[in-house]
């Protein structure tokens, strides 16, 4: 009974330490989370795109390379993790063989050479980054573009492109190791949902009405990058508003190379969607000519209705019995489509 009774006491310490160490958790869970910044929201309020004068071809990124497109996440269905996870393999396989391969992610038979193999060393917007060579003409549109149509007030300081190690966690690569990434700026446009002390940037710890107010460069910025294939990570889950990414066809980023093959299908979409649209309407059009017809015709016999009964009071006949001929129907009138 006496080891009992210890072992009781014992177990009521140990709880008593834990129940502790669990308030002392749940509070600074609750001090964290009051200073945990909210989502902002994003617009959608890219302009139309100009004529292009450039070099390049106008591309948007291809769908399946976009992160959150491939990211499996733990409330899926098992199947859609699984699909998703799939993806991410043909994701990286895409990578490896156009940008190089990355220890541990794919396989070094899809590119016997690292990314740093296919990097170069540029000056964009006046400021040193290394990057994929096979993304700087994209990079060398968009500074044109940026330079005649979003004015010169803002003049970014500080540029991160090509990194040697991974950032991202859980299974996940970052496209800087590709140099196919860059960041604008990080102390001035904000990663407010990347980690935790990130989210403590002045600029976020306020509600706003668009994520623009969470960072210093122009919305001009986002919309010129993103017409030459580069994915702005401030429209992602985590709010990345300093990093661009290039998710286009790196084949085809020249006009010299033609159009980009997932542009060509999106526009066969577009066009197959107008079409069947197109086959609707006719079809209404042609559904609405007899019901037109037959509400002519109903009028037509309201009118000689009308003047019927007029004859028969001229006739002497009572206007009971003139009331009495059957009213026009109207033939299935317009008169009660709006409540249906």
């Amino acid at each position: 009974m006496r080891y009992s009774f210890a072992m009781s006491r014992r177990n009521v310490l140990l709880l008593t330490m834990l129940s502790s160490v669990v308030a002392l958790g749940a509070l600074g869970a609750t001090a964290a989370g009051q200073n945990r910044p909210q989502r902002a929201p994003i617009p959608d309020d890219a302009p139309p795109r100009p004529e292009n004068e450039t070099a390049c071809n106008y591309q948007d990124p291809i769908p399946w390379l976009v992160r959150e497109n491939f990211l499996p996440r733990w409330t899926q269905p098992p199947e859609e993790q699984r699909r998703r996870r799939e993806l991410q393999q043909k994701v990286v396989r895409f990578r490896t063989e156009r940008y190089g391969y990355f220890e541990d992610f794919g396989d070094p038979d899809w590119n016997e050479h690292p990314p740093r193999h296919y990097s170069t060393r540029i000056e964009w917007m006046g400021l040193p980054v290394r990057i994929n060579e096979r993304v700087v003409p994209a990079l060398r549109c968009v500074e044109e573009q940026i330079r005649a149509e979003c004015g010169g007030e803002y003049e970014p300081v500080r540029l991160s492109g090509l990194r040697t190690r991974n950032t991202y966690h859980n299974g996940q690569v970052s496209n800087h190791v590709y140099g196919i990434a860059i960041d604008v700026d990080p102390h001035l446009n904000t990663c407010c949902m990347c980690v935790a002390q990130w989210g403590d940037h002045p600029l976020c710890q306020n509600p706003v009405e668009s994520i623009y107010e969470r960072m210093a460069m122009p919305p001009c910025w986002v919309h010129v990058f993103e017409r030459f294939g580069f994915y702005w990570l401030g429209r992602d889950r985590l709010q990345d508003t300093m990093h661009f990414e290039f998710l286009g066809d790196p084949d085809h980023i020249l006009k010299t190379d033609g159009p980009a093959p997932h542009m060509a299908e999106a526009e066969g979409a577009e066009g197959d969607a107008e079409g069947e649209d197109a086959a609707d309407e006719g079809e209404e059009e042609a559904a609405a000519e007899p019901a037109e017809s037959d509400a002519e015709e109903a009028s037509a016999g309201a009118d000689v209705d009308e003047a019927a009964s007029m004859e028969a009071v001229a006739a002497g006949e009572t206007a009971t019995e003139a009331a009495s001929a059957p009213p026009a129907t109207g033939g299935g009138c317009g008169c009660s489509a709006a409540g249906l």
